[in-house]
């Protein structure tokens, strides 16, 4: 094989694409790894679909081709909840305010595809506050406000890690931006999804 590059690779992003190849197998792996951590989230509730998760299954099926589903095809979606992994102290005009990272995850469905057919999982970051002193908010998705205290998530598949953020257009309508997989925002994100599965991790091999 020659090692010395041929002129006609000359204006070639060569460094993302060896990247993308690179990133492949550990891509894979931590996946499956996402996909393992989501099957145990410390609990689950029924919510409406309302404007809010409309709004958002419809972001996801015109960037990645995939929405939220109902139950048994209602109007409810399940979400599977995870304690806060991350938590930073703020502060609001001098008053110390906690800010507390969690995950709200939901089961997603290819477009056109039949309804019990799953295609991937969303994940989504989302904020809550708390008084030093005060137990974090309990986790639930019945309170996400986009642009307030949910703006990043992932769409895992089960050897791809996407990454979006979620822009507001007007009231509760939105549009899902995928994030490039090598840029500064997507990095962020990709080490907040770490320390997520370091803390989940971290968890099992306590019990």
């Amino acid at each position: 094989m020659n090692s010395e590059q041929p002129s006609i690779l000359s204006g070639y992003n060569l460094w993302e694409l060896m990247a993308k190849e690179v990133r492949r197998p550990g891509e894979k792996e931590e996946a499956q790894t996402i996909t393992e951590i989501l099957k145990q989230p410390d609990n689950t509730e029924e919510v409406n679909m309302g404007r809010a998760l409309t709004s958002l299954s419809k972001g996801l099926d015109n960037t990645f081709g995939a929405g939220l589903s109902g139950i048994c095809g209602g109007d409810s979606v399940k979400a599977k909840l995870f304690r806060p992994h991350e938590c930073v102290l703020c502060s609001y005009y001098g008053m110390p305010v906690e800010l507390n990272t969690s995950v709200t995850a939901f089961d997603a469905h290819t477009s056109g595809e039949p309804r019990g057919k799953k295609t991937g999982s969303v994940m989504l970051f989302k904020l809550s506050a708390n008084l030093p002193g005060e137990s974090a908010p309990s986790s639930t998705a019945r309170d996400l406000e986009w642009g307030v205290n949910c703006i990043k998530g992932v769409f895992v598949t089960g050897d791809k890690i996407n990454y979006f953020e979620i822009a507001q257009t007007s009231g509760d309508d939105i549009v899902v931006v995928e994030l490039h997989p090598f840029g500064e925002r997507a990095l962020n994100l990709s080490q907040e999804l770490g320390r997520f599965i370091a803390s989940r991790e971290e968890s099992s091999t306590a019990i």
